[in-house]
């Protein structure tokens, strides 16, 4: 059975002082651009796309890297896109915008 892929939005949200939330933040961003996953960062969330399974790996990664690193608390907000008939890819979305 082919996967249905999916967009999924990923905000991490560290609660601790601007400087290391940046820091948390950058880290994440580091794991998803080794993941092999297509993705698009933003001002306020990043976005990737393909295999669910995948996708949610990387964010226990990220989850698990900023509370290994020090984070206290942290929230982690998702968007999840996803279509039996076509998704709309990260390209269609976006790119008359570009």
């Amino acid at each position: 059975m082919n996967e249905i892929p999916v967009n999924i939005a990923i905000q991490l949200l560290p609660l601790c002082e601007k400087e290391k939330a940046l820091d948390y933040i950058d880290q994440a961003i580091t794991i998803i651009k080794h993941s092999g996953i297509k993705y698009e960062v933003g001002p306020f969330e990043t976005t990737l796309e393909g295999d669910y399974n995948k996708i949610m790996n990387i964010v226990t990664s990220i989850k698990e890297e900023a509370l290994n690193s020090g984070a206290n608390d942290i929230i982690i907000n998702l968007k999840i896109s996803a279509s039996r008939v076509k998704l709309l890819s990260i390209d269609d979305k976006v790119n008359k915008y570009r």
